[in-house]
């Protein structure tokens, strides 16, 4: 059943919702979010969106053809002498599983989906970015009529999690990334494959049918003009790029936006002109 969509405009309305409708989530009842910029972005995982075609794009058996499995393939072999030790000291099944993970978190199109247990996390990545003008007009359900798409924080709420360790021993599973427990979306806790996993408290959906649309629990709307506002308070509670990307792309990224709203540099932004 589609959750009707909750709206906030500030960051006190958000934390009000998710107090009220999420409440405390313990280690075996997990909270996960995931913000999109654009509230009309599908809710599937990268190997189910353009260029690839769903189904045919889909893993089915360790000898097909499918792009997720071919990708995957080479992704293993070119990176053999970069995998950590920790991947390739496992078993074979669970290494294959730890490899699929290593390979999501570098980029690579898989059935894994990125969410976070930090709703303050999953609020940043709803607001940053460019937000997505809209081509449709007045009647477009997206973006309220101000010509540019509103964002969306989207939540899973009580949800069981499980590790790699549990993963592989189901039966249902076979070497990655033929994921076969049920039809229900599960929730894999990742090992912290380095710091920015930590920092942004990350967590992966996966499900039988990669193609098939997450519908979360609850989906709360952040109006456009809301989303600078929201951002500015974020940085006050130290949830920026410089803290969740640790690394020096995070660095330059949270730089390259904070600068726009200094105030005692010129030739910037929003930045007042410097006294002589």
């Amino acid at each position: 059943m589609t959750a009707t969509p909750l709206s906030a405009a500030t960051l006190a309305e958000f934390t009000e919702i998710i107090r009220t409708h999420v409440g405390m989530p313990t280690l075996d009842r997990v909270a996960a979010y995931r913000g999109h910029r654009d509230v009309a972005w599908k809710l599937v995982p990268t190997i189910a969106r353009e260029p690839f075609r769903s189904p045919d794009a889909f893993c089915q058996d360790h000898k097909d053809q499918s792009a997720e499995r071919i990708i995957l393939l080479f992704f293993n072999s070119f990176s053999a002498s970069l995998m950590p030790s920790w991947v390739t000291a496992e078993s074979d099944k669970q290494g294959s599983w730890l490899r699929l993970i290593v390979a999501q978190h570098h980029g690579l199109p898989t059935r894994l989906m990125d969410w976070t247990t930090n709703p303050l996390v999953g609020l940043f990545f709803a607001l940053e970015g460019n937000a997505e003008k809209c081509t449709v007009g007045p009647t477009c359900s997206s973006c309220s009529g101000s010509g540019t798409h509103d964002s969306a924080v989207y939540v899973l709420t009580g949800r069981r999690g499980f590790t790699v360790s549990s993963l592989v021993s189901q039966k249902e599973n076979g070497h990655a990334p033929l994921y076969g427990y049920n039809e229900e979306v599960g929730l894999l806790l990742p090992p912290h494959v380095d710091g920015r996993v930590a920092a942004q408290s990350s967590i992966f959906t996966i499900r039988k049918a990669p193609g098939t649309v997450v519908d979360p629990d609850l989906r709360i709307l952040i109006p456009h003009a809301a989303r600078d506002g929201m951002l500015r308070d974020l940085e006050h509670l130290g949830i920026t790029r410089k803290t969740l990307f640790l690394d020096l792309d995070g660095i330059a990224a949270y730089l390259r936006w904070s600068c726009t709203n200094w105030e005692h540099i010129t030739g910037v932004g929003h930045g007042r002109p410097r006294t002589p």
